[in-house]
């Protein structure tokens, strides 16, 4: 009887053991970032451009796509940024008749000007991107203008700065 009893409580001890506290039950909540939107201001002479509805414009999302416009790190060699060839001083182009990308290779057309794109229905000089979200990508993995590979890590433990807009940021259009 003896060995009965011992188990017995041996099986109570352990389904009060395996039983949460109420402290246990509340989980810890991850915080949803909340984003602040933003305000696009035009001339009335302008129809409002179209903003994709799973990509609004916000405060945090147009941070985030100024500072990976002059970001070197998305270019394969970390030496150009968007910002090398469309600058803002010329209009958001280089000036020149072919752009000069990585390596200092000269590419196959000149830097298109970046003015009022939030109008446009597709993009590049070809038209082959028909968001700003899809022409992005275009020039970055370009072999001759970035070469960014997205197999190479972007965002790393020596970039904090740059680790925090990643990961608590939500993305937004560069306009």
């Amino acid at each position: 009887m003896k060995p009965l009893y011992s188990f017995a409580l041996f099986c109570c001890l352990l389904a009060f053991s395996c039983s949460s506290t109420d402290d246990e039950d509340k989980q810890e909540e991850i915080p949803v970032p909340q984003p602040t939107p933003y305000t696009l201001s035009f001339s009335e002479r302008f129809q409002p451009p179209t903003i994709p509805a799973d990509n609004p414009l916000t405060e945090e999302g147009v941070l985030l796509g100024r500072r990976l416009f002059y970001e070197k790190k998305l270019s394969g060699d970390n030496t150009i940024s968007c910002g090398s060839c469309h600058q803002q001083k010329l209009a958001f182009t280089d000036g020149k008749a072919l752009s000069t990308g990585i390596n200092g290779q000269s590419t196959n057309r000149s830097s298109m000007s970046l003015v009022n794109l939030a109008w446009n229905k597709t993009f590049n000089w070809a038209g082959e991107a028909n968001s700003l979200e899809a022409q992005a990508r275009i020039p970055i993995e370009n072999p001759w203008k970035c070469t960014r590979t997205w197999t190479k890590p972007f965002v790393n433990s020596k970039t904090p700065e740059r680790t925090q807009i990643f990961l608590k940021k939500p993305l937004a259009p560069v306009l």
